[in-house]
């Protein structure tokens, strides 16, 4: 790479400024002369050329306080010098009119040609902006050394500049020098890299249940505050395949993602937020990616906020034959109301070969993904497509219902295929809809369900399942000094399955269904029918940030707050079976028909839980049910009804309750304070002395309130209602 030399000997231009250029060379755009140009003090050494490929906006680059110099145009005479006086002038107009800068990157340099800030002719000069490039390991081109590592050299020379003052040649290196000591030294240090293997190593935390992986999509969606999400399979055709391919859909209409937060979900873990969020599911930084690999190989995510674009590329194709996994992203955002290519994120460069990443390995051009955007409009949202889905043998391991062929049926469906029931410790029903049926899984995912979830373009009806109980009662108490509430009931669905068990919720996300304890453990009559629901979070929650439940959000840790929760919940369990088994009806035919204590329906406008009057049954309403409709008729600002107002707390009975056991260390027990309305507490009592044992544990504020996503409000865990 050549470098233009100072000629001492040349005449001054006529019509030019009369000084002395240090520097001339050529200024082109893609590799087309722009002009010829010239620089009179230069802090570095520069290539003949210089060359550049795109424009950005001023306003993106902070470039006021950075040091810079002036660039002038240098015409050489001759049958094209009026051209390229032309040539020149439009180059510094569209700067002007556009607002834009030039950045060009040379030699370990970083240069940034500004817009002028008066309206250009053609013999005006530019500012130039530069600095050292970020990160950068190569040497500038040529600096000049210090003076003390130069060797001896003659006296400079002087000439005289535009205003006949003497200025020595020496300065130039005193500039360069002064440069050098305060650009960025090089980094040394050295990152590991990951493998495009790591994908399949992610795919492995949801092995066992591929329903797992999917909750993590639906997960994301409830963090962006989507109200509607829709999933759905449909058979699309991908390049180099004869065959129509299957592709999973999941869209979202949340507020959607910019730059920053694409990326976040991208990347391989993150630092988890500083501020507490109670309805935030997301916590390990691993859900996207390990959910959409188990479900398959390749994942677009669209996403649209308020003022950008992005595409997320994750593909096991496209890392196939590379040693270091790549994801590509590329962001477009509203630029005067234009949607152009994010430069403040990202180089032209890198954002074209993103592009044609997801082009080159994906069922979309630029074409199909601008119409996939189009369908969003002026809203936020997020889609996500999954395809070279898992197989189950030469089958895929996801079934699913035709949605044009089946929209005769109301409840369309996505079955994993096998059918297997999850394996769960003393369970004997092989019934369990959940662990096969996406839809009985969303039907109970959340707690206080609030968005309209749709599957194959069939509306799932989802329940608050605490509310959906017969004879429930509702069971407070401690367990390791954290308030907790337990809700107890009869399902005459699952009576008919013949199951049972706690479902155990963590932010109002289901973690753990179908748990057995106490009496159930030995006998798979003992509870048949019984359900109970309880939140755990401010329990598997501790105050350094940790929680007790594993990433994949499908089970909890071998901790000591669980051990006491499983005894606790059989002591609660045990005592509602004995009291209320005599007052249990007798079923005959083995069916049960009974209802639930009240029934509630979910207004699809305002998603406000409303009660129904007695004798009217939610089947018999509509799927798409608003507040002005029979038999509620009212509107939507009417506040919701509190659940409690048909439950019974209850307490435990000295004589009904069972005995626990003691455990490593620490040593159970039941403390009951008057008779049956008082909540039971589980103390921790260390073998120190009886008087320390029988003081009560001082509550810390963060863990000590009571956090009832059905009542969404905090109470202070005194008792009563």
């Amino acid at each position: 790479m050549s470098s233009a030399t100072l000629d001492l000997n040349s005449l001054p231009e006529e019509g030019l400024c009369h000084d002395v250029f240090e520097y001339k060379g050529l200024l082109r755009k893609d590799g087309v002369l722009v002009s010829s140009i010239a620089v009179k003090n230069l802090p570095m050494t520069l290539p003949y050329e210089l060359n550049f490929s795109r424009y950005i906006y001023a306003s993106l680059y902070p470039i006021e306080s950075l040091p810079a110099f002036e660039l002038h145009p240098y015409p050489e005479r001759g049958e094209h010098e009026d051209h390229y006086r032309f040539e020149w002038l439009k180059f510094l107009k569209y700067l002007y009119e556009r607002d834009k800068v030039v950045p060009i990157t040379v030699d370990g340099w970083q240069l940034f040609i500004s817009p002028p800030r008066v309206s250009p002719t053609e013999r005006s000069s530019v500012r130039v902006c530069y600095r050292k490039s970020p990160n950068n390991d190569r040497p500038p081109a040529q600096v000049i050394p210090p003076a003390h590592q130069q060797p001896a050299a003659p006296p400079a020379r002087q000439f005289a500049n535009g205003n006949g003052q003497p200025r020595q040649a020496t300065e130039r290196a005193s500039r360069v020098e002064r440069v050098q000591q305060t650009a960025t030294p090089p980094n040394p240090r050295r990152f590991g890299q990951m493998h495009p293997s790591y994908l399949q190593t992610l795919a492995q935390l949801h092995a066992s249940w591929q329903f797992g992986g999917l909750a993590e999509l639906v997960d994301n969606s409830r963090d962006a505050h989507a109200t509607r999400i829709n999933i759905s399979i449909s058979m699309v055709k991908l390049r180099g395949k004869p065959e129509l391919t299957p592709m999973l859909k999941v869209e979202d209409n949340g507020k959607g993602m910019n730059h920053g937060e694409i990326v976040r979900m991208l990347q391989f873990g993150h630092k988890r937020p500083t501020e507490y969020d109670q309805d935030q599911i997301g916590h390990f930084g691993v859900g996207f990616k390990s959910g959409s690999m188990r479900l398959g190989k390749d994942v677009i995510v669209l996403t649209q906020s308020k003022d950008s674009r992005s595409i997320g590329f994750l593909s096991t194709s496209y890392n196939a034959d590379k040693e270091v996994l790549e994801v590509p992203i590329v962001t477009y955002r509203y630029i005067h109301g234009v949607m152009e290519l994010d430069e403040s994120v990202q180089t032209e460069e890198q954002g074209k070969a993103s592009l044609q990443a997801v082009k080159t390995f994906s069922p979309f051009n630029e074409f199909e993904i601008g119409s996939l955007f189009d369908k969003v409009g002026d809203g936020n949202g997020t889609s996500i497509f999954i395809y070279n889905l898992d197989r189950w043998g030469k089958d895929y391991a996801l079934k699913w219902d035709d949605e044009e062929a089946s929209k005769c049926r109301k409840e369309r469906d996505i079955t994993i295929r096998s059918g297997r029931v999850r394996a769960r410790p003393s369970q004997t029903s092989k019934e369990i809809p959940l662990d096969y049926s996406l839809r009985a899984y969303l039907e109970v995912l959340f707690l206080d369900p609030r968005m309209i979830i749709s599957v194959q373009g069939s509306k799932v009806k989802t329940k608050r399942l605490a509310q959906s109980l017969n004879k429930t009662s509702r069971r407070r108490g401690n367990v390791c000094n954290i308030p907790v509430e337990l809700y107890l009931g009869r399902s005459p669905v699952e009576y008919n399955r013949g199951n049972c068990g706690i479902f155990l919720y963590w932010h109002g996300r289901l973690i753990e269904g179908y748990k057995r304890v106490g009496g159930m453990l030995h006998s798979a009559d003992v509870g048949r029918g019984v359900i109970g629901v309880i939140d755990v979070t401010t329990l598997m929650e501790h105050e350094d940030g940790r929680t007790s439940v594993l990433n994949t959000k499908q089970a909890f840790e071998d901790c000591e707050e669980y051990a006491m929760l499983e005894q606790w919940l059989g002591d609660q369990f045990n005592d509602y079976w004995n009291t209320q088994f005599d007052r249990l009806e007798v079923i005959r035919n083995d069916k049960a028909h009974f209802e639930p204590d009240r029934e509630w329906v979910q207004c699809d406008k305002c998603r406000k839980w409303r009660k129904l009057p007695g004798g009217v049954h939610s089947r018999d309403l509509p799927d798409e049910w608003f507040c002005y409709m029979k038999p509620y008729e009212r509107t939507c600002n009417e506040p919701e009804e509190k659940a409690e107002e048909d439950v019974v707390t209850v307490g435990v009975n000295r004589s009904s309750a069972p005995p626990l056991l003691p455990a490593k260390d620490v040593t159970p027990k039941v403390e009951v304070e008057g008779e049956d309305e008082e909540p039971v507490v589980i103390k921790r009592q260390t073998r120190k002395s009886s008087a320390a044992s029988t003081t009560p544990a001082k509550q810390t504020p963060a863990r000590g309130r009571i956090y009832d996503p059905l009542l969404r409000s905090v109470g202070d865990g005194s008792g009563g209602l």
